[in-house]
């Protein structure tokens, strides 16, 4: 009996909010793009009923996970704003590959940024000032009456 080989996995595709994007260039989605699909391949014609697929995605999950090769889709619905890191490895027969990663941002809503907070002090308190000085200046002017 042949000794298996060391498995080779790549990912296939990523799909965000069901489009394919570049797992090259695009890591941070905004709060919207809350759909997270990984397809993975690993190319054997001899052991695809032997392939096991383990990951997990780090910041989600508190343990791995494994499916077999037939479902090499992984997807994650309506993640939280955050940082991910996603890691999978194949198994051929008790032999791994070695693990991809792939790390991500959901950025946050702007509500909850920061920056809201400042803006809203900026603009909205002082308008709440003067419309609370503006009244009492008139229930001051109907009591001189």
């Amino acid at each position: 009996m042949p000794k298996v080989k060391k498995p080779i996995l790549r990912f296939h595709q990523l799909l965000v909010n069901d489009s394919v994007i570049n797992f090259l260039s695009d890591n941070v989605f905004s709060n919207k793009q809350r759909k997270i699909e990984f397809i993975v391949a690993c190319p054997t014609i001899r052991y695809r009923e032997n392939v096991v697929y383990h990951y997990r995605l780090y910041g989600y999950d508190k343990t791995w996970f494994s499916k077999s090769y037939q479902s090499n889709s992984i997807v994650y619905n309506a993640l939280s704003p955050g940082k991910y890191t996603f890691k999978i490895k194949s198994e051929i027969k008790g032999v791994f590959s070695d693990v991809m990663t792939y790390e991500f941002e959901i950025e946050r809503p702007f509500i909850k940024l920061g920056g809201f907070s400042f803006c809203f002090c900026l603009f909205f308190l002082p308008l709440y000032i003067l419309f609370i000085n503006s009244n009492l200046t008139i229930k001051d002017k109907n009591r001189n009456d």
